[in-house]
């Protein structure tokens, strides 16, 4: 990377230029918490406005899940083929090379939902198909922050209840941990819970997960990390290899009764960070069933340092894995049961991954 990047270095002539290499560089170490920031130039040059409209993966393709006002010509459901006469798969690649990425699905959450970013004002040309499969052009004004369409589009209704098939249900993604104990009462008595792990969470896992498992003493994860101290330490002194700092991660004790119900867990690729480390916590605890979509791919503590320019660049500080070792970063959470939205699940508004857990429990019930 070096023989690669510094040439490129010694070469750039703009602050536009020099951003564009560090982003680059960046993103060469495939690792999701790798955000930079501080890119005044870039930023602007890739465009900070977007269309009033809500973008995400449906198997994978670029579709249109929501509105942040009427638009003609659009509808919830469309699929994006062009971007200004662009192929999707060649515009998501274009973004994608300033962007650090741990897996292909961290694209799905990073890059999909603002695909159609550029300048304020100006227009964007899609090529949409819609429900009946016709093909049509319809042109946007971008005239809402990128911000304003990222992520994942929020969930509404109650954090916690008891569904019409009478499983619980609980959004971790909206979840607070004042709340946690309460929503694991009230549903304590019910036959399986669905636990909705596709967003980021609140820091329950801490208080819901140990309320999952009927043994103690329980490892959740391991943690790995270099000691780096130039002062102090010598190859030499060392057998030429940096001395490691590692410890196992336990379950904190149970502050409330032991749910003994089936566990069910709702994974996209919105779940980074410590919502991965939230589905290590109840795949300890109990017998959990994935279902959904690879998690991205990316836990663990952000580590941040600063680059010339005032530019800021963050990754993971260390290693965190399953317990029984297996890897997770640049892998993420697989899923027991793989469903992903289509456009025609979007189109009718429906929850195809809760649908697919409550048939996997179903199964169950029917026993």
């Amino acid at each position: 990377m070096l023989t690669d990047f510094i040439p490129r270095f010694l070469e750039n002539k703009t602050a536009l230029e020099y951003q564009m290499t560090v982003a680059e560089m960046v993103a060469r170490i495939q690792d999701s918490h790798g955000f930079v920031t501080g890119l005044r130039n870039l930023d602007p040059h890739l465009g900070t406005f977007a269309p009033p409209v809500r973008l995400a993966s449906a198997g994978g393709r670029l579709a249109v899940v929501g509105l942040l006002e009427a638009a003609a010509g659009i509808e919830v459901g469309d699929l994006v083929l062009t971007i200004d006469g662009e192929g999707v798969e060649q515009r998501i690649a274009k973004l994608s090379k300033y962007r650090a990425l741990s897996t292909r699905q961290s694209a799905y959450a990073f890059i999909y939902p603002t695909a159609l970013r550029g300048a304020k004002d100006s227009k964007v040309r899609l090529r949409l198909e819609g429900k009946d499969g016709q093909i049509r052009e319809v042109e946007l004004v971008r005239t809402v922050s990128i911000g304003s369409v990222a992520g994942m589009l929020q969930r509404k209704g109650p954090v916690h209840r008891v569904l019409p098939t009478g499983y619980g249900y609980v959004d971790l993604s909206r979840l607070v941990m004042e709340d946690a104990h309460k929503a694991m009462d009230a549903l304590l008595k019910t036959p399986a819970i669905i636990f909705d792990m596709r967003g980021y969470p609140n820091g329950t896992a801490w208080g819901v997960a140990p309320r999952l498992a009927e043994r103690t003493n329980v490892t959740a994860a391991l943690f790995r990390r270099p000691f780096w101290a130039a002062t102090e330490y010598r190859a030499e002194d060392s057998g030429g290899v940096a001395p490691q700092y590692s410890f196992e991660q336990k379950l904190p004790p149970a502050q409330g009764a032991i749910y003994k119900g089936k566990v069910v867990m709702l994974i996209n690729e919105f779940a980074i960070s410590q919502a991965e480390h939230t589905c290590l916590f109840f795949e300890a605890a109990t017998d959990v069933t994935f279902v959904g979509s690879p998690t991205d791919g990316a836990n663990g503590d952000v580590t941040n340092m600063v680059l010339p320019g005032g530019i800021y660049v963050s990754f993971t500080g260390h290693d965190v894995r399953h317990a029984d070792g297996r890897q997770l970063q640049r892998v993420g959470i697989q899923p027991h049961i793989r469903v992903e939205p289509s456009a025609e699940g979007i189109r009718e508004g429906r929850d195809e991954v809760l649908e697919a857990a409550e048939k996997f429990l179903d199964r169950f019930r029917k026993q």
